[in-house]
């Protein structure tokens, strides 16, 4: 789908709970918003299984292939540990994969990163990234993974328009 040429940027900030999608023009409208839940399942690829829903999910991608500049993942929380942190490591790079089949250019940002960003601090609680995503763009979001994504996607524009395309 080719939108006349419009350069469009994807944020995802990847979750089993609530993955949040967001694909953005370089006039900062979103074009979609997506949030991919998943429930927890008394499976023993439980896991596996809620992965390939997300991803299953993320083909809407597609039909803005040929637009997208740039997708931009937040990155894994080095800070966390256990089963959940090495889960959500295979999501992100199970979303990776995707991407890289797809020949959807992308990158990552770590959390702290996408917090300076957005607040100037690289420390910021969810909610208060609610409200600085709402005083620094105008934009409520009522979901911090929605949220999270909308920010991504802003720095995705920023950096590409910056950088250029990644090589």
């Amino acid at each position: 789908m080719n939108l006349d040429n419009t350069k469009l940027y994807v944020g995802i900030d990847a979750s089993f709970s609530g993955t949040g999608v967001v694909v953005m023009n370089n006039e900062f409208k979103i074009i979609e918003q997506r949030l991919i839940g998943t429930k927890k399942r008394d499976s023993i690829y439980d896991i596996e299984e809620r992965m390939l829903y997300i991803v299953k999910v993320l083909e809407f991608l597609l039909k803005y292939k040929a637009d997208i500049k740039l997708a931009l993942i937040e990155g894994i929380s080095y800070g966390s540990t256990g089963d959940g942190a090495a889960q959500l490591a295979a999501l992100n790079y199970f979303i990776r994969i995707f991407l890289l089949q797809n020949e959807i250019p992308y990158s990552d940002v770590s959390p702290s990163k996408l917090k300076q960003f957005v607040s100037g601090k690289g420390q910021s609680k969810k909610n208060m990234m609610l409200k600085e995503v709402y005083k620094k763009w105008g934009e409520d979001f009522d979901d911090d993974n929605i949220c999270d994504a909308y920010s991504l996607a802003r720095l995705a524009q920023f950096n590409y328009n910056k950088l250029g395309p990644i090589k």
